[in-house]
């Protein structure tokens, strides 16, 4: 994740989140979007079952 995000950071312009990611690896994606100064959409294409807790818990981290 880190070398693509690093090689490719300008031109990232969304990011799907396929599987539910657990807060470790939020943080750690989160991390490397400051760290390289990106922006993305991230889209939740997981099972929700409440979404404005979903959105709350990434935001959070």
């Amino acid at each position: 994740m880190k070398k693509w995000i690093k090689e490719l950071g300008e031109y990232v312009e969304y990011i799907l989140l396929h599987l539910k990611p657990d807060d470790e690896n939020i943080r750690y994606i989160k991390e490397l979007l400051v760290t390289y100064g990106i922006n993305p959409i991230i889209a939740l294409e997981y099972k929700i079952n409440d979404l404005e807790y979903e959105i709350k818990r990434i935001n959070r981290l």
